[in-house]
C-alpha cells in the first residue's frame, strides 16, 4: 500500500516539473517575441532612414585628395552631360567619378604627380600627364591606359587636351604642340614654339596656341598656322574657344581680352578690364565671356563693346559659363578675410545666388552645359557642387550606410530570430506531444493503481470479516 501513495507522489511530482518547464518555454517564447518586436521595429525604422536619406542628398559632395597639404597640384574635367568627371591630383593619382558618388569608379596611380586631365565631351575618354614628361590616354570603362606618350630627355609636358569627340589629343611638350589620333602615341605631327596655352575645337579641326603674345590659328591638317596675330603682351594665360572654333578669346597681364573669329587674324572685339585676365570661359554660340581678373569677375556679350557687368567681390582665378551662356561659375579669394570661395551667378544680374567656401584655392573650375554641375579642383580638395542646392553634407555617406548596416543586422536578427522561435516551437510541440503521451501512461497506470487499491481494499475487508 505505501508503495502505491509513493507512485502517487512521482507522479504528482512530475506534473509539477512540467509545470515548470512549460513556464521556462513560456519565458523564452516572451523573450524571442520581445526580440523580434524589436527586429521588425528596426528593419522599418532604418528602411525608412534608408528611404529618407536619398532624399536629403543635395547632389554636392567633396573628396580629399590627400593628407599631404604639400601636394597643392590638382585638375579636373567634367562631361557635357555632368554625369562623369575626372580628377588628378598631385599625390599621383589619377580618378574617375560619377556624379552620384564620392566614391571612384576607378583610380589609376602614375609614377609622378599630375599636372592636369582633361575628357572627352561624352566622357568616354581622358587625357592626364605629368610634368616629368609623360602623357596618358585612358577609356572610361578601363583603368589602364590605352597608350602612354613620353616626352624628350629634360624635356616636360605642360599641357594636354581632348577634342570634344575624343579623337585628337594634343600635348604641349617643352612649348611645341604635339597633334594625336586618340588611337596611336605617335603623333601626327608636330609644331615648334606654340605654347602651352592651347585649346581644341569639338570635332578637332582647328586648335589655338598662344605663346608670348602670338596667336597661332592651326588647321588639324597642317602643322603650320593658318594665321596668327601677336596680341603684344608677352604673359597670356587665358584662352577659350566656341565647340565649332567659330570664336574664341585670349586674355593676360595686359589687362585685356581679345575676341578673334576663325577666319581672324584682326580681333574683332577688344575688351578692357581693371586687373589680369586669368581664366575665360565663352558659351558655345560665342555670344557671352565671363572673365576671371584679379579684381573680380566680369561678364561681356559679344555684340557689345562695354561689360554686361561685374562683380569686384574676389581676386579671380577661375570662371566657367554654361553653353547658352545664362550661368556663370567663379572662383576666387575674398581679400577680407584670404578665403577662397567659388560664386554662382546668372547673366542677368551681377548679384550672386550663392557662394560656396573652399578650403583651398581653385585650380580649375568647370561646368556642365546646362550649368547644373560644377567641378571644382581646389588644391588637396575636390568638390562636386549642386548649382541647385551647393551644401554638402559631409555625413550622407555615414547616414546611408549605417541605415544599410542597421537593415542587414535588424533584417538577420529577425531571421535569426524567427529561426529560433520557430525551432523552439517545434521542440515545443513534440516535447507536449510527448507529455501528453506519459500523461496518458501516468493516467492509466493511476487508473490501474487505483484499481489495485480497490481491490485490496475488498481483499482486506474480507479477510477482516473472516476473522
Amino acid at each position: 500500500m505505501n508503495n502505491l501513495n509513493l507512485g502517487k507522489t512521482k507522479i504528482v511530482r512530475k506534473k509539477s516539473n512540467n509545470q515548470e518547464v512549460r513556464q521556462m518555454i513560456s519565458k523564452k517564447n516572451k523573450i524571442l517575441i520581445l526580440l523580434l518586436g524589436i527586429s521588425i521595429g528596426g528593419s522599418i525604422t532604418s528602411s525608412i532612414i534608408l528611404i529618407i536619406t536619398p532624399n536629403s542628398d543635395t547632389g554636392s559632395w567633396s573628396f580629399n585628395l590627400t593628407n599631404n597639404t604639400e601636394e597643392q597640384r590638382s585638375s579636373c574635367a567634367i562631361s557635357t552631360d555632368g554625369k562623369y568627371i575626372v580628377v588628378s591630383s598631385g599625390n599621383d593619382y589619377l580618378y574617375l567619378f560619377e556624379k552620384s558618388s564620392s566614391t571612384p569608379l576607378w583610380s589609376y596611380r602614375t609614377d609622378e604627380g599630375l599636372e592636369s586631365a582633361e575628357m572627352s565631351a561624352n566622357g568616354q575618354y581622358i587625357v592626364a600627364h605629368e610634368q616629368e614628361g609623360t602623357v596618358y590616354v585612358f577609356e572610361k570603362t578601363n583603368s589602364n591606359p590605352i597608350w602612354t606618350y613620353s616626352a624628350g630627355l629634360s624635356r616636360e609636358i605642360l599641357n594636354v587636351g581632348i577634342s570634344a569627340d575624343g579623337n585628337y589629343v594634343f600635348a604641349c611638350e617643352h612649348e611645341d604642340l604635339l597633334l594625336f589620333n586618340r588611337n596611336s602615341n605617335v603623333p601626327l605631327w608636330s609644331s615648334p614654339s606654340a605654347g602651352s596655352t592651347i585649346v581644341i575645337s569639338s570635332n578637332g579641326t582647328y586648335i589655338v596656341s598662344v605663346n608670348y603674345g602670338l596667336v597661332k590659328f592651326y588647321h588639324k591638317s597642317n602643322s603650320t598656322p593658318l594665321w596668327q596675330y601677336d596680341i603684344g603682351t608677352p604673359n597670356t594665360g587665358a584662352l577659350t574657344i566656341t565647340p565649332n572654333a567659330e570664336f574664341f578669346a585670349v586674355g593676360g597681364e595686359d589687362n585685356k581680352i581679345h575676341v578673334f573669329n576663325k577666319t581672324g587674324p584682326v580681333p574683332i572685339q577688344i575688351y578692357s578690364v581693371d586687373g589680369i585676365v586669368r581664366s575665360l570661359s565663352i558659351s558655345n554660340e560665342g555670344n557671352y565671356i565671363s572673365a576671371a581678373c584679379s579684381d573680380g569677375v566680369y561678364l561681356f556679350e559679344k555684340s557689345s563693346p562695354n561689360r554686361l557687368w561685374r562683380n569686384l567681390t574676389s581676386d579671380g582665378f577661375q570662371t566657367a559659363i554654361s553653353s547658352d551662356g545664362m550661368f556663370i561659375a567663379f572662383g576666387g579669394v575674398l581679400t577680407e578675410n584670404i578665403q577662397d570661395y567659388v560664386y554662382f551667378f546668372t547673366r542677368n544680374s551681377s548679384n550672386r545666388l550663392w557662394e560656396k567656401k573652399v578650403i583651398n584655392r581653385v585650380n580649375i573650375l568647370k561646368m556642365s552645359s546646362d550649368g547644373k554641375i560644377i567641378a571644382v579642383a581646389a588644391g588637396f580638395n575636390f568638390y562636386l557642387l549642386n548649382s541647385d542646392n551647393p551644401t554638402i553634407d559631409i555625413f550622407y555617406e555615414d547616414k546611408f550606410n549605417a541605415s544599410v548596416i542597421g537593415l542587414v543586422l535588424f533584417v538577420g536578427m529577425g531571421a535569426t530570430t524567427g529561426v529560433t522561435y520557430y525551432i523552439l516551437r517545434v521542440v515545443q510541440v513534440r516535447k507536449e506531444k510527448i507529455r501528453l503521451e506519459k500523461e496518458k501512461i501516468e493516467r492509466d497506470i493511476k487508473g490501474a493503481i487505483d484499481i489495485l487499491d480497490g481491490k485490496y481494499k475488498e481483499w482486506n475487508e474480507e479477510e477482516s470479516e473472516k476473522i
